[in-house]
């Protein structure tokens, strides 16, 4: 799974919002099995009352993927640290839940 998509389905599940499908689909989401997460109690699959799929990680499925996350942050504040950059997926993410995007 992409590193961004795991944090992003961690932040979400930190603050316990559902995220909408089509938001993931630039993470690369259509490459990732989400049955077999499912069948493994990774994640939960809804449909919102517009029909639209909203994912949403387990309790399981935040302790396994919490440990990416962390590693995914600690390289991002080493980068940022280093040249001064933005962190990019931290924009997106509070631009999203903003817009009432994630749910």
């Amino acid at each position: 799974m992409n590193d961004s998509l795991a944090l992003i389905l961690v932040k979400a599940k930190e603050v316990n919002k559902w995220v909408p499908i089509e938001y993931l689909v630039k993470y690369d989401i259509q490459e990732v099995d989400l049955l077999y997460l499912e069948d493994k109690g990774l994640i939960l699959i809804t449909k919102s009352s517009s029909g639209d799929l909203l994912l949403k990680l387990t309790l399981k499925g935040y302790h396994y993927f919490n440990k990416w996350a962390n590693i995914f942050i600690d390289t991002i504040n080493l980068i940022k640290t280093k040249t001064g950059g933005i962190c990019l997926w931290k924009n997106a993410y509070r631009k999203c839940f903003k817009m009432n995007l994630i749910y």
